[in-house]
């Protein structure tokens, strides 16, 4: 039998799940921040590379890969609205010196040294 979690929010209360490590995560503040998609935008804010690359991967429809596994830990924080896949990389690489990508379809591999 599955285990169940109850929680009570109040107004500017959020939680959410971290599938990786099998937690909920409660805080307060501005939630249109895990609401933003709704609106057309990608938000991000502390997220690793990895993290990204999970949203990006739902909201484009596509599997991304990392060519050194440093780059998965690389922390980055960002906001796109409307942007194509190829534009969203584009930025994302520019803010790491050395990293990379190619799009093969829908395939995405990140390359790179990862963040020093």
């Amino acid at each position: 039998m599955a285990e169940t979690y109850e929680t009570v929010l109040e107004a500017n209360q959020w939680t959410s799940y971290k599938t990786d490590h099998h937690l909920f995560e409660t805080g307060n503040g501005d939630i249109s921040i895990f609401t933003a998609w709704n609106h057309g935008v990608l938000y991000y804010e502390n997220d690793t590379l990895e993290e990204v690359a999970r949203k990006f991967e739902r909201w484009y429809g596509v599997t991304i890969s990392f060519s050194n596994e440093s780059i998965k830990r690389c922390f980055i924080r960002g906001e796109h609205r409307d942007e194509t896949l190829r534009n969203v990389l584009e930025s994302i690489t520019y803010a790491f010196e050395g990293m990379s990508y190619e799009i093969n379809g829908k395939r995405v591999v990140l390359s790179g040294r990862g963040c020093a």
